[in-house]
């Protein structure tokens, strides 16, 4: 069966979140400790996606797992539910991107995979510079500007932080507004954005998570 989502690249797992129509459908996690194969595999459809290399065929990701976590069916919050899968040929979980190829974010998801089985300190450090690397190669949209009179005066690495938890961003200062961008896609929108003439006051604070 086929249903339409989005697929998150996390640390240590591939999520896929169903799209809203299929909101029965449950919160599929897949860990790279119950994970055996992540590759990419070629078939032949009826319909052929516009990243296809071959007339006919669909460049598919495919993950093998042999244990998938699932949560939020329907919608509701629940403990999660550890499913075992017994029969190989069910293990194969294919996914077929919409925007961009297989190959595009296929690197990412095995130096992924990879550091998984490293050492617990290799891991995390080889994380950071991983993360950080990507971090550092975000790039701020000038189509978020309003027009040719707006120029960026400053942009820094921030966080921003709330009562249980920091989000990594981009601070953007230009000549009319203060932008945040996220360096995740947790938000439904890319940046949040504040006219600088609306800003009614700056405090200084320190703060400990």
């Amino acid at each position: 069966r086929k249903y339409s989502g989005r697929l998150k690249i996390c640390a240590r797992c591939l999520v896929f979140e169903p799209s809203i129509e299929f909101i029965n459908i449950p919160v599929l996690k897949f860990h790279f400790k119950y994970t055996d194969q992540i590759r990419e595999v070629v078939d032949t459809l009826n319909q052929v996606n516009i990243f296809s290399n071959e007339e006919g065929k669909n460049h598919f990701l495919d993950v093998v797992c042999r244990r998938v976590i699932e949560m939020k069916a329907n919608n509701v919050n629940y403990p999660y539910k550890h499913r075992e899968i017994a029969d190989p040929s069910l293990q194969h979980h294919r996914f077929n991107p919409d925007y961009i190829p297989v190959s595009k974010f296929l690197p990412l998801i095995n130096e992924l995979y990879t550091l998984f089985k490293l050492p617990i300190k290799q891991q995390q450090f080889r994380l950071k510079e991983l993360i950080f690397d990507l971090e550092k190669r975000s790039q701020f949209e000038l189509q978020w500007l309003n027009g040719l009179s707006e120029k960026i005066i400053c942009e820094c690495r921030v966080e921003e932080i709330s009562r249980y938890c920091s989000i990594p961003g981009k601070l953007v200062i230009t000549n009319y507004s203060l932008f945040f961008q996220y360096f995740n896609n947790i938000e439904t929108k890319p940046y949040a954005k504040y006219e600088i003439g609306l800003i009614v006051k700056m405090i200084k604070r320190r703060h400990m998570l």
